[in-house]
């Protein structure tokens, strides 16, 4: 009797293997299914160059983060709206 090999196409396995990476810390970000997270901090940062960049970072209470950008002028004036909504956004 001869044993049945499951045959991958090269693409599909190309598909999975860039996908481990993520898959790696799935389990950190599943977390937020299991239960509620609360934001902890909301920090604000202005690049000054060629260009200014106004980022924000929010950080939750497992020290998870996400990181993106604001929009607007001046950034400072952006800086300070996103502050002031800071007390609504952590907890």
């Amino acid at each position: 009797m001869k044993a049945k090999t499951h045959r991958m196409p090269r693409r599909e396995f190309l598909t999975l293997l860039g996908a481990a990476p993520f898959m790696a810390n799935y389990h950190r970000m599943a977390a937020a299914d299991k239960k509620r997270v609360k934001i902890r901090d909301v920090q604000v940062m202005i690049l000054s160059g060629a260009r200014t960049y106004t980022l924000i970072k929010v950080t939750a209470d497992d020290g998870l983060y996400g990181i993106a950008e604001a929009y607007g002028t001046p950034a400072v004036g952006v800086k300070e709206q996103v502050l002031s909504l800071k007390p609504w956004l952590v907890g």
